[in-house]
């Protein structure tokens, strides 16, 4: 009995004795502690130029995000990010999930325990390796391999336990180094001017920028649109709401010459308010659109 006893119980001894690694424990409890924090790091596909980055991350739900090419801001409600080589913007609501997409990037993606929740369970491994220096700072090398196959090599400061950088091999086969120059968490939420868009003079949304190029229309491109969805409630003197879109005239009367984003007509359209038998398809909407950011051309 003794025996059996014995053999019975070295599973349970050898659950309590084979414990998960506990280096990235500090830095998930020092980023969810954290208020907001501010980084300013170089991402550097090897054997290229370092490319210099800043992230902002501010509770509760608040982030900006800039590289020379790009800028992805979060302001609670709304996803924004601009390609600046095109000058062009997509803008999604924010949600747990696109702001997961968004701060779960490779070169960025430690850095998102800021956030996440689900960050401590996306790790299928963690094993911590050797002492380093990184920026005369001294660093613990951990090897991290996430449930989803990825693995990245983090190096954790020693004295503050945070994630500083990392290695690692994109899908590609290419192999990047991050290292963060500065890295300063605060009991602070950031102010709303260091996580503002600002959006460059001229950026379009991109749904505009694709209405908007190509040869430009004419008031004759787009009248059948409006004649097939519009004008038998729209025109003469008991037009529904005082609305009449039966001539060019009266038409232009209803948008914002240049500016789609602007034009009452196009907003409503595009939020599927009219017509009444159904949204417009896609295509349609776009043309009219295009049509009044040409000029509402006669």
């Amino acid at each position: 009995m003794k025996v059996l006893f014995a053999l019975a119980t070295i599973p349970l001894i050898a659950a309590f004795l084979i414990l998960p690694d506990s280096s990235l424990d500090k830095h998930t409890s020092e980023m969810k502690k954290a208020q907001s924090i501010a980084i300013v790091f170089t991402v550097n596909k090897i054997g290229g130029a370092p490319e210099e980055q800043v992230l902002t991350l501010s509770k509760p739900d608040r982030f900006r995000w800039e590289s020379p090419s790009r800028l992805v801001v979060g302001n609670g409600k709304t996803l924004i990010a601009l390609d600046k080589g095109k000058n062009v913007y997509t803008e999604t609501p924010q949600t747990p999930d696109t702001m997961r997409k968004a701060l779960g990037e490779d070169a960025i993606w430690a850095w998102s325990a800021f956030f996440d929740p689900e960050f401590a369970a996306s790790l299928a491994n963690v094993k911590k390796g050797a002492a380093r220096k990184v920026r005369n700072i001294a660093v613990t090398e951990v090897e991290v391999i996430r449930k989803d196959g990825r693995a990245f090599n983090v190096y954790v400061d020693d004295a503050t336990g945070i994630v500083r950088g990392q290695t690692f091999e994109a899908p590609d086969k290419s192999q990047w180094l991050v290292l963060a120059k500065e890295l300063k968490p605060s009991d602070k939420p950031a102010e709303d001017g260091v996580l503002a868009a600002k959006l460059p003079d001229g950026a379009k949304k991109a749904e505009d920028a694709a209405a908007s190029s190509g040869p430009k229309l004419a008031y004759a491109d787009i009248r059948g649109i409006l004649e097939r969805n519009c004008v038998s409630c729209h025109s003469g003197p008991g037009a529904k709401k005082g609305v009449d879109l039966a001539d060019y005239n009266a038409v232009k009367r209803q948008v914002t010459v240049g500016n789609a984003d602007a034009s009452r007509l196009v907003r409503i359209i595009r939020r599927g308010q009219m017509p009444p038998s159904g949204p417009l398809p896609k295509s349609e909407i776009d043309q009219l659109a295009k049509w009044v950011n040409d000029g509402a051309n006669p």
